[in-house]
Formats: structure tokens, C-alpha cells, sequence
């Protein structure tokens, strides 16, 4: 069975919020299982606002595409 990958993406640029470190946390407790995991920050990928209006949303950001 392969090792599970996950990955941990805070929803903040602010390092010090509540929601970053929930994120460390997140790290270091699934250190203890056997799993892949991946931290990023929102400040690794130039990502725009999410647009629900599918008929004004541009095409996929290149920086959108490159976190898929």
C-alpha cells in the first residue's frame, strides 16, 4: 500500500494566525504516521482572488495551474 500524501496549506499570509499555526500543529502530529507530508504557504504561489462567476473568470493563472 502506498504512503498517503497530504498536503497542509494554511489560508493565511499571516504567520503568526490562529490558522498557521493549526497548520504547524497538523505537520507535526501526522509526523507520528507513515505519510508524505507537504506545507506550503499562500506566499509560495501568486494566486488570485477565486472568482464564482465562471463567465468572468479568466482562463486558469499560470501560478493556479502550477499548484495543481
Amino acid at each position: 500500500m502506498r504512503r498517503p500524501k497530504i498536503l497542509v496549506f494554511p489560508g493565511t499570509l499571516n504567520a503568526g494566525s490562529p490558522n498557521a499555526r493549526l497548520a504547524g500543529a497538523i505537520v507535526k502530529a501526522l509526523t507520528r504516521f507513515d505519510c508524505e507530508i507537504t506545507r506550503i504557504s499562500p506566499r509560495d504561489y501568486e494566486l488570485p482572488l477565486f472568482d464564482a462567476d465562471p463567465q468572468d473568470a479568466p482562463a486558469l493563472p499560470r501560478q493556479a495551474a502550477q499548484l495543481a
